[in-house]
């Protein structure tokens, strides 16, 4: 890749990571933090520093009990420190390890920079964002099917991209023989 334009794939275009591969790595790496963050939340249960929640509250009250309120609190900052860690320091999570993908930044072929997977995490509440959700996921679907390398938002800030598992950027010589 060019130093002037890191974007320019002289050597061709890596093969990304495809979508569904992308949604079920997010799936599993979802599942997995929620899970977390209901282990923590009933360990503050067991030392009573927060209410367990009342099985005989209607749905509505339930939903507003200190409980319910932590654990909605709390998924955020774990989904944020787990994505951006494991990618920083792995380029992968345990979700992309199980469908064979990985983050590799733009400029160097490799695992994305702290800063990096920051951005892309970052960028990625952007969901989240009342009455806009739907719209920014919208936004990321159609970049993702556009777009040369299925970038999202988060990506294309970041300057990263999610390829195949066993992809190296650029490529690397053959070793002699």
């Amino acid at each position: 890749m060019s130093a002037a334009n890191p974007w320019s794939f002289e050597q061709g275009v890596p093969e990304s990571a495809t979508l569904s591969a992308r949604l079920g790595a997010f799936v599993v790496d979802l599942v997995l933090t929620s899970v977390v963050t209901l282990i923590f939340a009933a360990s503050l249960v067991g030392a009573g520093l927060i209410p367990a929640p009342d099985p005989s509250e209607s749905a509505l009250d339930a939903a507003a009990s200190p409980f319910v309120l932590f654990v909605a609190l709390m998924e955020a900052p774990i989904d944020l420190a787990y994505f951006t860690l494991s990618e920083a320091a792995w380029g992968r999570t345990v979700g992309k390890v199980a469908f064979r993908i990985r983050v590799l930044s733009a400029a160097t072929g490799s695992r994305p920079t702290l800063g990096q997977a920051a951005m892309r995490n970052l960028l990625r509440f952007l969901w989240l964002v009342p009455f806009l959700s739907v719209a920014f996921l919208a936004i990321d679907w159609y970049l993702m099917r556009v777009g040369e390398m299925d970038q999202r938002i988060g990506d294309l800030a970041a300057r990263t991209f999610v390829v195949k598992d066993g992809v190296y950027w650029p490529p690397q010589a053959a070793a002699p023989a």
